[in-house]
């Protein structure tokens, strides 16, 4: 029998239906890195911040999504922004639901780690290549790739200061591995996208919004940093 595959647009308004049988998801969201930095306050693309690579950092925004059933895309006003949190890295997220503005209380001295746009491709554990439509881990990466570069409309704000660049700050994962609550492990698993790691912001009010997929992904994140 085939093997079929699950599409999702995260950063679109509506959820492509297909159905799931017996391989492999793809999942779209908002949602990267090579050399320089023009952005005071963003780390460089290039760095190993916290321990870990941007490319590390994506993977294990992913985990967080996934071992969350997907919720922190679904969270409508930011009821949901601590789920999972923990560490010197707070994940913000893209949205299943269309554009969302939220409000997010977050710790002090926490970095914030999202994704402009991003892609990626998740498979079942022990359940070998081929995975419909790619035949191995470097063909999904190029089918990835080749729907990000398919897609415009990408921009970040911090503060009202536009990002610049941000073509710099696209990654790839290294393959990852993830649970999705009550169903099963997915692996292997890889991402293409544009993130962004911003140092740790001031105590205070901060204002991030980022778009991406044509105008599909739109969020806003009002934040309250607290205090040291």
């Amino acid at each position: 029998m085939d093997k079929k595959v699950s599409v999702f647009r995260f950063a679109a308004s509506t959820l492509l239906p297909c159905a799931v049988l017996a391989a492999a998801m793809v999942i779209a969201t908002s949602g990267g890195a090579q050399a320089g930095n023009p952005n005071p306050g963003i780390l460089p693309p290039d760095s190993h911040a916290f321990g870990q690579t941007y490319g590390e950092w994506a993977a294990d925004w992913w985990t967080w999504v996934i071992n969350e059933a997907g919720a922190p895309l679904k969270d409508a006003t930011g009821a949901d922004c601590g789920l999972g949190q923990s560490g010197p890295v707070w994940f913000l997220a893209g949205s299943w639901i269309g554009p969302v503005e939220r409000e997010c209380a977050v710790p002090a001295g926490r970095a914030l780690f999202f994704p402009i746009q991003n892609i990626a491709f998740l498979g079942y554990e022990d359940d070998p290549w081929p995975y419909y439509p790619y035949a191995d881990e470097a063909d999904a990466r190029a089918g990835l790739a080749a729907a990000n570069d398919a897609s415009a409309g990408r921009s970040a704000t911090i503060d009202g200061a536009p990002v610049a660049d941000l073509d710099l700050y696209r990654v790839t994962t290294p393959v990852f591995s993830a649970v999705w609550p009550g169903w099963q492990t997915l692996y292997p698993n890889v991402d293409d996208g544009w993130y962004l790691l911003l140092a740790p912001l001031s105590a205070g009010e901060h204002d991030i919004s980022f778009t991406g997929w044509d105008g599909g992904q739109d969020i806003v994140y009002h934040l309250t940093v607290a205090g040291e």
